[in-house]
């Protein structure tokens, strides 16, 4: 991928700006304080995220024009499609998103928490979410693929679950990485400012997440069996079952899918999937 310049995104920088503003009003991750009866270091975790956040600050002044929109574009994106899942049932009618607690975030790596049902049975994904086929890819996959080999999958330490009714540590949920190249993303963005929730309803990246998501299922599902590692495998054959039955139901058009494969970040993430193959 060529090197982004500012003129690539001069003429959408107001417009991201816009939306990342927005969202900000709806940043709305779990409260780790909620959780001061179950763990007795919710405090050193809180001062965690608080260093952690000092830093971000400190390195967000330092930004260049364009790593302040890219940073930008990411949160708006993050937040868009969170919601969108829901509202537009993008991962089918009975998705139901959550945010990721800012330890959970900074710690391990997790944007937001997916819930999946069918009639047989309901997990959850955890999704680490990009917007560009960065070196960052590639070290989420080798997260992942050191997971797997250590047969130990993602931990959320914050998690809440009304319709489950667990709260606490969610262990063993299968991490997927999603993304889309930047014209997608800008015309995500611009649909969601214009608040033309029909264009949302059916935008291509609700295509493209589906997609990635069961590719990498696909892929960490075989890895995980031929390293032996067989509760890691289940996990993410348990996932892949559900997703590719919400692919059945939904009924992508053939056009809508061709077009979610055209994308640079599915084809990064394909890339790093070779890595995958024993």
């Amino acid at each position: 991928m060529k090197r982004e310049t500012y003129e690539t995104f001069v003429d959408n920088d107001a417009l991201i700006s816009k939306a990342y503003h927005q969202v900000v009003e709806y940043d709305d991750p779990i409260d780790m304080q909620d959780f001061s009866d179950l763990y007795k270091d919710v405090d050193s975790d809180l001062a965690y995220v608080a260093e952690m956040e000092r830093i971000f600050a400190m390195s967000y002044k330092d930004l260049s024009d364009v790593e302040r929109i890219i940073h930008e574009m990411a949160k708006a994106f993050e937040m868009i499609v969170s919601q969108q899942i829901e509202s537009s049932n993008w991962l089918g009618e009975t998705a139901m998103t959550v945010q990721a607690s800012k330890y959970d975030d900074f710690r391990n790596g997790v944007d937001t928490i997916v819930k999946l049902d069918n009639k047989e049975a309901s997990t959850h994904l955890a999704l680490a979410i990009d917007v560009t086929a960065s070196t960052g890819l590639q070290k989420k996959f080798d997260r992942i693929k050191s997971e797997i080999d250590n047969g130990v999958l993602t931990r959320v330490k914050y998690f809440v679950s009304e319709s489950m009714d667990v709260r606490g540590e969610k262990k063993n949920v299968p991490r997927v990485v999603i993304g889309a190249d930047r014209e997608k993303i800008i015309d995500l963005i611009d649909k969601w400012v214009k608040k033309d929730n029909k264009a949302l309803a059916q935008h291509v990246i609700q295509a493209v997440v589906l997609e990635e998501i069961i590719t990498q299922l696909e892929a960490f599902a075989k890895y995980a069996e031929l390293v032996e590692q067989t509760n890691a495998a289940e996990a993410y054959k348990k996932a892949l079952a559900i997703l590719t039955g919400i692919r059945k139901e939904k009924g992508l058009s053939p056009e809508l899918l061709a077009e979610a494969h055209d994308d640079l970040v599915f084809e990064a993430i394909k890339n790093n999937l070779y890595s995958f193959r024993k």
